[in-house]
């Protein structure tokens, strides 16, 4: 009787040792495997959506707000023109 008591008593310690990976199974290798793999598909998905999000602002923001720059540094020196002309005279 007494062995089956210290046998239960060092089975429950036993039990409150392992971790709660270990306790979920979760040690092996194969799953840590998984678990990686499915971060670097994460990775990679926000990788190519970022990409795209960049291409998309530079031909839809930065690309027209270049032109629109230009176009005005253009009618600025025209009117910097205008008034050294007027000035001139």
């Amino acid at each position: 009787m007494m062995v089956l008591l210290a046998a239960v008593v060092l089975s429950a310690c036993g039990d409150e040792q392992k971790t709660d990976n270990e306790k979920a199974g979760t040690t092996d290798s194969g799953v840590i495997d998984k678990a990686q793999e499915g971060m670097n598909e994460v990775i990679d998905t926000l990788q190519s959506k970022g990409d795209k999000l960049a291409d998309t602002l530079k031909k839809k923001v930065v690309e027209p707000v270049k032109a629109d720059v230009k176009k005005a540094g253009e009618k600025l020196k025209e009117a910097v023109n205008d008034v050294k002309e007027k000035a001139a005279q």
